[in-house]
């Protein structure tokens, strides 16, 4: 057994360990740890840190494990998701646009990364690009048959189509009072 096979093991036996859920959370936290003591450059150990450290609220500290991730793998969409996730609840919505952008080319048809997406997009007033992703996102659902979830896209799409038209009648009223 290499080192990589002892991360692997030590993180997966506080997964499947039957305690309360602090307590797990806390082997957990302790299991990915001691795998990245044994394999520093285990990517998903790194990750799943960065979702424990985003998951309490630290979420500068997860950025560096996401990046961290990134640094090993660079085709690893599901950091690049997260790394946004943890990048817009700081604030940083470009760098968080940028690194959904990264995971969606990876993986075109993932569903989480385009819907983080589009919602950082109408956070900075791009709404018919957030509709664009939307529709993506819809066609992908559709696909899937999945009929709850394109639902809640349409429903979605709907309220930022009546935004950006909000957004418009007020862009026009504001033009004719200046003109």
């Amino acid at each position: 057994m290499n080192c990589y096979d002892d991360a692997r093991g030590a993180y997966q036996r506080a997964c499947d360990e039957d305690a309360s859920p602090i307590r797990r959370l806390s082997g957990i936290n302790l299991a990915i740890r001691e795998a990245l003591e044994l394999s520093p450059s285990y990517s998903s150990a790194l990750l799943n840190l960065g979702k424990l450290l985003a998951d309490s609220g630290q979420l500068a500290e997860a950025v560096e494990k996401y990046q961290q991730a990134l640094r090993l793998r660079p085709d690893f969409a599901d950091a690049h998701n997260n790394l946004g996730a943890a990048l817009a609840g700081l604030g940083r919505l470009d760098e968080a646009i940028v690194h959904y952008q990264k995971a969606i080319d990876i993986n075109p048809n993932f569903v989480e990364a385009r819907f983080n997406l589009a919602n950082a997009m109408a956070a900075r007033g791009n709404l018919n690009e957030a509709i664009a992703h939307l529709q993506k996102l819809l066609t992908l659902a559709n696909a899937r048959n999945d009929t709850a979830q394109a639902a809640a896209i349409r429903a979605r799409v709907q309220k930022f189509q009546s935004a950006a038209e909000g957004k418009s009648r007020i862009l026009k009223e504001l033009q004719e009072v200046t003109e």
